[in-house]
């Protein structure tokens, strides 16, 4: 029933939209219904591909995997690799790779990027107390040494050939220090998300909307879009005009 109510959606898309509605230009706003909605924008908490979908606009990462699934530095300078020394086994045979992070980032809130962040997105993906078991992978990292604010050393417990899927959202340590709140599911920060990714949050009203503003600081340049705009809406036919209305507005 889900598939035909989604051929049915499809086609009526189709009748809204020409070729030229799709040309790439500068500007404007990307309207975006979906039937999935995030519990949460906390990555150590929600995992589901809705949540995903908007940490990628959001956050930024140490490494980027491109559609062609290929490599590239966003919050690094360049890319830890055993020919350019940034990684290395040791005797013990623990891995290590050292992160070389580009200063000039700064948080959607202003305050600046540093490697405290690197090491706060490890402990909190990784302490029992907050969520066990561990976010898969994190469990192989045995610490996180700072050598200075934009310098990282990762140690790995062993040979670690999927190193540059981790810290893919990396979470601000400064929104999470009152005392008076617990990491938690339920942190506000969760529902009002900073990141540094090419765009900020705006505004979320759970089950009906959620809205992103670009960037204009994003340091791998700002967009082509000035906002997105989520609608949130259960796979009933009875609410399609409302949300055609919401697609041709």
């Amino acid at each position: 029933m889900k598939r035909i109510y989604g051929l049915v959606v499809c086609c009526l898309l189709l009748t809204l939209f020409s070729a030229n509605a799709f040309a790439l230009k500068k500007g404007g706003i990307l309207r975006i219904t979906s039937m999935e909605e995030p519990q949460l924008l906390n990555p150590v908490f929600d995992q589901s591909s809705s949540a995903k979908e908007i940490y990628n606009l959001v956050f930024s990462s140490l490494i980027k995997v491109d559609e062609n699934g290929q490599l590239y530095a966003d919050l690094v300078t360049h890319i830890p690799t055993f020919a350019n020394k940034g990684m290395r086994v040791l005797s013990n045979g623990e891995m290590v790779v050292t992160y070389h992070l580009k200063n000039y980032i700064h948080w959607h809130d202003g305050e600046p990027f540093t490697a405290e962040e690197v090491r706060f997105t490890w402990q909190v993906h990784v302490d029992p107390q907050i969520k066990y078991p561990p976010t898969p992978g994190y469990q192989f990292i045995r610490r996180v040494e700072i050598l200075d604010p934009y310098r990282v050393n990762v140690y790995f417990s062993q040979f670690y050939r999927d190193y540059h899927l981790l810290f893919q959202q990396v979470l601000p340590k400064h929104m999470y220090q009152n005392r008076l709140l617990d990491f938690n599911a339920q942190h506000p920060v969760n529902f009002t998300p900073i990141g540094t990714g090419p765009f900020i949050f705006k505004e979320w009203k759970q089950n009906e909307h959620l809205y992103l503003d670009s960037y204009p600081h994003f340091h791998l340049g700002k967009g082509y879009l000035d906002q997105i705009r989520y609608q949130f809406r259960s796979m009933d036919l009875t609410r399609l005009p409302k949300v055609l209305d919401f697609l041709k507005d």
